[in-house]
């Protein structure tokens, strides 16, 4: 399953690169977001100016970033030409929002349920706190591994790593094919095959790859 991992990564590469007018409009989208998450940020807020392009840049981003995953979807049902893929993403740009916030109010809701959940498990006793501040000769202990920070670590990975993101890629590349409203009565068999094994494998492939490593490659 790994290797066909691969084989669907080298596949949808071939034909990202075959069609270069496409990966460019994909590029130049990638790196205007980049530029509008980069404004707002280093942007002040001391006069009405820096205001103005603040309140700009936070309702352009997120713009950017669904034109683009429209762009992907459509990129990924077959090599369309750049000015039809940029085309049909501005056309399901709206379909795309609507699609995306059920999927933000189940982050949402999950985010919430994690902290409770948190905040309900036992917390390590008064002893094991004092004693990580004894001296040691041979410099501080290591701090004792809790089953309930690998759980609850676990679950936020696999929640808000794992199962949303599949979730929506595979929702937007059903509106992509499908439209919104065949996509909302097979909302069912569309999360059945996002969950899938190869889905799964394909998209922790893509994880490590373009996730972890280059993360401990820049900060590590």
């Amino acid at each position: 399953m790994i290797k066909n991992a691969f084989n669907a990564y080298g596949d949808a590469t071939r034909g990202l690169f075959r069609n270069w007018r496409a990966l460019l409009v994909l590029s130049v989208l990638y790196a205007a977001l980049l530029a509008t998450i980069y404004v707002f940020f280093r942007t002040g807020v001391a006069n009405v100016w820096q205001l103005s392009v603040s309140a700009a840049t936070f309702v352009l981003a997120p713009l950017l970033f669904f034109v683009l995953q429209a762009a992907l979807a459509h990129q990924a049902q077959g090599e369309v030409g750049a000015g039809a893929m940029l085309g049909r993403a501005l056309r399901d740009l709206l379909k795309v929002l609507l699609i995306a916030l059920p999927l933000a109010a189940l982050a949402v809701l999950c985010i919430y349920l994690l902290n409770k959940l948190e905040a309900y498990l036992p917390k390590p006793g008064e002893a094991a706190l004092t004693t990580s501040f004894v001296p040691h000769p041979q410099g501080p202990p290591p701090v004792p591994l809790r089953w309930q920070d690998v759980l609850i670590s676990s679950l936020w990975m696999i929640v808000l790593g794992f199962v949303l993101p599949l979730l929506a890629a595979r929702l937007w590349l059903s509106v992509a094919r499908d439209g919104l409203k065949a996509t909302l009565k097979g909302a069912h068999r569309v999360a059945a095959q996002a969950l899938a094994p190869r889905s799964v494998v394909v998209y922790a492939v893509g994880l490590l790859v373009f996730g972890f490593m280059p993360y401990f490659v820049i900060f590590k």
